[in-house]
């Protein structure tokens, strides 16, 4: 009787696995361009989250969130602090004398995983150009998800 439950819950496990990759798979597929690149819309709104400074400098997260938004409305886009069409989350890493790096991702409203993963290097101002500048280049040839955070 024992080797009888067994295998009966064997097969109701084998089963409940067999369902849940079924829901998994269909999900997965709801949307079939997922992995497509993707552009922002002509009139799309970018939020500038404010600037995470993991330094030991002291930077003013609100100055810091302003320049960067001057800096991405200055590469094209409109930035807002409602309603947005894509948020830019960005770290401050790293530092020397004179050097900072920014790590920087942007997800799209509709999505949890980041459309672009990079990192800048500079002063304050010149790496968070060269952030904007990183969007806007990505914009153009489209931004791929970030294949990291899903597999």
């Amino acid at each position: 009787m024992n080797s009888l439950k067994m295998i009966l819950a064997v097969l109701a496990t084998a089963a409940i696995g067999a369902g849940q990759e079924r829901i998994a798979a269909s999900m997965r597929f709801s949307r079939p361009n997922t992995f497509a690149p993707r552009r922002l819309s002509a009139d799309a709104t970018v939020c500038v989250n404010p600037p995470l400074n993991l330094t030991r400098w002291e930077i003013d997260p609100s100055k810091a969130m302003r320049e960067l938004g001057d800096r991405i409305r200055e590469a094209g886009f409109r930035v807002g602090p409602e309603q947005c069409d894509a948020t830019v989350y960005t770290e401050i890493v790293a530092n020397g004398r004179k050097n900072l790096e920014l790590q920087f991702r942007i997800v799209f409203v509709d999505e949890q995983i980041p459309r672009l993963c990079s990192a800048a290097h500079g002063s304050l101002l010149a790496a968070f150009a060269e952030e904007a500048r990183q969007i806007r280049d990505a914009q153009v040839k489209g931004m791929a998800i970030y294949r990291g955070a899903v597999e």
